[in-house]
C-alpha cells in the first residue's frame, strides 16, 4: 500500500504540471492510451451543461428493476445483439462547430431505440438540429450553447421530433445543416473546427425541407418515458434490455488528444468542460474493462468515431448518471429511412 500511495503522490504533481505536447508525450510514454497533439484542441467549445440537480430529479432505475436471471456478459455490443439495427447504432454524427453534443447524442439514442422497439422495421435518423433548436426557452438549453440530454428526451415525449440525416446526405425532414469539420485531428478532407464559423441553431422550425415528401406533423416520432440510472451494472442492464443510452462526462485536456486505446485521465489534469455521448457496449482488453462509446466528431476522430474509456471506476464521472427514453410505438408515422 505504501508503494502505491507514493506512486500516486508522485504522479499528481507531474501530470498537473503538463499540458499540450508534453502531456501527449507523457501519455504515450506511459502507455496510457494513444494520444496525438493538435494545437487547436484548446479552443474547443463543449456544449454539455453540468446540472446535477436537474438530473437528480429524474426517476431512477436500479439493477433490481431488470431481469436478473440473465447474466451480464463480459463483452457486449448493441450491433451484435440487434444486427438488424447495426447501421443505426454505428452511425457517427458530426456536431460541427456547435456545442450541440447534448442534442446530437440524444437524437442518436432516440434513433437507436426506435429501431430496437420496432425490431428493425423502422430505421430513421432523428434530426439533431430539430432537437437542438426546439428544446430551448428555459434559459439553460440553448442549441449550440449547450444543454441537457434529459431535457431533450422530455421534449421528445411532449412534442416529438422529426427525421433528419447528416448534412452530406440531405435526407429526412430537417437534415443537420452544419458542415463536417476536423475535431482535434489533422484532416485532408475537413477544415479544422476552429476555422469554421461558430454556428447557431436558435430558430425552431416546424417545416420540412422543400424536397421532402411529408409535412412536419406527419414526420414526428415520440418518446414515452424517460429515466436515469448510475453505476456500472444498471447501465449495462439498460443497454442489454433496451439499447444504447446517453451519458455525460467530465472532459479533461488529455481527452482532446485521444486517438485510440482505452482512455483514462491523468491525476491533476485541467477540466476543459462536459460532453454528452452515446454508450453502445462494453468489453475487456488485456484485463482492462472499458465502455464502447459513439462520439459526435465524425468518423475521422478516435476509433472510427468511437472511443473506449475505463469501465467500473467512474472514470471522468462517466458512470455518474446515464439517461434513456422509451419509444411510444403507438404514435409511429409508419415510414422509415436511414442515412
Amino acid at each position: 500500500m505504501l508503494k502505491f500511495a507514493t506512486l500516486v503522490l508522485f504522479l499528481i504533481p507531474v501530470a498537473a504540471s503538463l499540458s499540450g505536447q508534453e502531456l501527449v508525450d507523457y501519455i504515450n510514454k506511459n502507455g496510457l492510451f494513444k494520444a496525438v497533439y493538435n494545437p487547436s484542441a484548446g479552443a474547443y467549445h463543449f456544449g454539455r451543461i453540468n446540472d446535477p440537480l436537474r438530473k437528480s430529479t429524474l426517476k431512477k432505475r436500479t439493477e433490481a428493476d431488470y431481469d436478473l436471471s440473465e447474466e451480464i456478459p463480459e463483452s457486449f455490443d448493441a450491433a451484435e445483439k440487434w444486427p438488424e439495427c447495426a447501421e443505426v447504432f454505428n452511425n457517427i454524427r458530426d456536431q460541427s462547430n456547435c456545442g450541440s453534443c447534448w442534442a446530437v447524442s440524444s437524437a442518436g439514442v432516440m434513433s437507436d431505440r426506435i429501431c430496437v422497439a420496432t425490431n428493425g422495421k423502422v430505421k430513421v435518423s432523428i434530426s439533431g438540429i430539430a432537437t437542438a433548436s426546439c428544446v430551448g426557452g428555459d434559459g439553460v438549453n440553448s442549441s449550440c450553447n449547450g444543454g441537457l440530454e434529459e431535457v431533450a428526451f422530455e421534449k421528445f415525449i411532449e412534442n416529438g421530433f422529426p427525421t433528419g440525416s447528416e448534412v452530406d446526405k440531405h435526407q429526412g425532414c430537417q437534415p443537420y445543416p452544419f458542415k463536417h469539420c476536423a475535431h482535434h485531428v489533422n484532416s485532408t478532407e475537413y477544415p479544422p473546427c476552429d476555422s469554421v464559423p461558430e454556428y447557431k441553431a436558435d430558430t425552431c422550425s416546424h417545416e420540412c425541407q422543400k424536397d421532402y415528401d411529408r409535412k412536419y406533423e406527419e414526420d414526428l416520432y415520440y418518446g414515452k418515458e424517460q429515466y436515469g440510472f448510475s453505476d456500472e451494472a444498471p447501465i449495462q442492464r439498460e443497454i442489454m434490455t433496451n439499447g444504447p443510452v446517453a451519458v455525460s462526462f467530465t472532459v479533461y485536456e488529455s481527452f482532446l488528444y485521444y486517438s485510440g486505446g482505452i482512455y483514462r485521465s491523468t491525476p491533476g489534469e485541467r477540466i476543459k468542460g462536459y460532453h454528452a455521448v452515446r454508450v453502445v457496449g462494453w468489453g475487456v482488453e488485456n484485463g482492462t474493462k472499458y465502455w464502447k462509446i459513439a462520439n459526435s466528431w465524425n468518423e475521422q476522430w478516435g476509433e472510427n468515431g468511437f472511443f473506449r474509456i475505463l469501465r467500473g471506476v467512474d472514470e471522468s464521472d462517466i458512470e455518474d448518471g446515464g439517461v434513456a427514453v422509451t419509444i411510444d410505438t403507438s404514435r409511429l408515422p409508419g415510414h422509415g429511412f436511414f442515412g
